[in-house]
């Protein structure tokens, strides 16, 4: 299981739709423009899923990152959705 981080440069409705579609019970929305996704697949096929790469069909330009490590201070909820889907993969 990887956590991955999906940035849009601008707000973008249709992005949200379609991670909200695919990712159900695996995304976190930071803000407007920034997710977190819980997901066993590669990077590639996490932004093939959400469309990204398909001009014509694709929300428009974002990007996808892996996440490997992370550490800070946010808002707790954040930090119990990362504890419950490593555990959840974990398990």
């Amino acid at each position: 299981m990887s956590i991955f981080v999906v940035l849009s440069e601008v707000d973008n409705a249709k992005l949200e739709t379609v991670i909200k579609e695919k990712y159900a019970e695996d995304n976190y929305q930071l803000s407007p423009r920034q997710w977190l996704i819980s997901s066993g697949e590669t990077v590639i096929q996490v932004t093939e899923n959400l469309l990204i790469t398909d001009d014509e069909k694709g929300p428009g330009p974002a990007l996808d990152f892996t996440i490997s490590n992370y550490y800070g201070m946010a808002d707790p909820a954040i930090w119990e959705w990362l504890k419950a889907k490593r555990e959840q993969y974990d398990a």
